[in-house]
């Protein structure tokens, strides 16, 4: 099978980032462009959504690699959070951590400390949480058909109320632009 690459270059050097960064667009056997993302995008998305003082730099980041890279990633982190080997990976931090907050329990008793399994649930939850509401908040932000598709899809799925709220919001910002 054949396959033709267009190969288009972006210069994140021009918005503040020290590196250059492509995207490569494969026509697959039924002519439909694939988006592989490179290791520097998903840098950027990785940033903005796991930033714990974001700045709107990090948000402008997202922003400037244009809706063809970014809007189905963050279509996809509105729709189910982090990829499931970020999960795996956050995993098995939260049970390092658990198991150092029960060595710290044996040597302070009056420490409170629930189980492990809700412990890891809840944190993961979080990350969930973040993840949709960063994807809501970048998408508002894009705007355009794609990402008024995405949030408007969203916006009947089972979610926090936080995460509703944000995507409300962005959906009332595209309308007004």
């Amino acid at each position: 099978m054949k396959h033709t690459y267009l190969i288009v270059i972006i210069l994140l050097g021009l918005w503040g980032l020290e590196t250059t960064d492509s995207l490569v667009l494969a026509a697959s056997g039924s002519g439909q462009p694939q988006l592989q993302l490179t290791t520097q995008t998903q840098k950027v998305l990785l940033e903005w959504f796991e930033c714990e003082e974001c700045t709107i730099g990090q948000l402008q980041a997202v922003v400037l690699l244009n809706k063809y890279q970014s809007v189905p990633s963050l279509a996809e982190a509105l729709s189910i959070g982090p990829q499931p080997s970020r999960i795996v990976i956050e995993d098995s931090r939260l049970k390092k951590r658990y198991a150092e907050l029960v060595e710290f329990k044996q040597s302070h008793p009056d420490t409170l400390l629930i189980d492990k399994r809700s412990f890891i649930k809840i944190h993961l939850a979080q990350l969930t949480t973040q993840y949709q509401l960063r994807a809501a908040i970048a998408l508002g932000q894009i705007g355009g058909p794609l990402s008024k598709q995405a949030l408007e899809q969203a916006s009947n799925m089972d979610a926090p109320e936080l995460v509703k709220e944000e995507i409300a919001r962005s959906l009332i910002q595209l309308s007004q632009h």
